[in-house]
């Protein structure tokens, strides 16, 4: 398989520059400001057997330790987008396999439009995701200020509490207070 996987890809490159897609290492391209990595493999069957011979001497082992696990080329290729864990777009197809009626070299021109598709998909997640981001900031900021406002508030309302009491003490030394005849000014 690696000389079709090689004419292949080759295929995919030439398709992706001819379209005015620059291609860079690892393979890489830039869709719509949108970096995009993909791969061509060939699909691995993993063979549990048993194995052949069973030790019988020294310590049990459970039963599925005793498999022989071996990895089988299954001769089917898949071109693939290596999407980043940071960020995950769902509902978006990211793979294009061989199958029974349609080999991965006949449907190259599916695979750039599916290119396109994710990039468009990328980028519109990534609008929404700053948009919600901008909302969150938002609402952390409105809730800054209403706690300011509050603060204030209640230093307005402590301050008022404190001449109400201010008051009250002047009107209880007002009434103790003596009134002597000579306080008040002739009429």
């Amino acid at each position: 398989q690696f000389r079709r996987t090689l004419l292949i890809m080759n295929a995919l490159l030439q398709g992706l520059e001819s379209r005015g897609i620059p291609v860079s290492k690892g393979p890489e391209v830039r869709i719509f400001e949108e970096q995009i990595a993909f791969g061509l493999k060939e699909r691995i069957k993993l063979i549990k057997e048993q194995p052949e011979e069973a030790n019988l001497s020294g310590r049990y082992q459970f039963s599925y330790n005793h498999y022989v696990k071996r990895e089988v080329a299954t001769g089917e290729l898949v071109v693939f987008i290596k999407e980043p864990d940071r960020f995950l777009v769902r509902g978006q197809r990211k793979q294009w396999k061989d199958a029974s009626k349609q080999k991965v070299e006949d449907c190259l021109n599916k695979i750039i439009r599916g290119f396109y598709q994710y990039a468009v998909t990328t980028r519109e997640a990534k609008l929404e995701d700053e948009e919600r981001e901008k909302e969150f900031q938002c609402k952390i900021e409105r809730r800054e200020q209403e706690k300011k406002e509050r603060a204030e508030l209640r230093q307005q309302q402590a301050a008022e509490q404190q001449r109400i009491k201010n008051l009250i003490q002047e009107a209880r030394d007002w009434k103790t207070r003596k009134i002597y005849v000579g306080d008040f000014p002739p009429l």
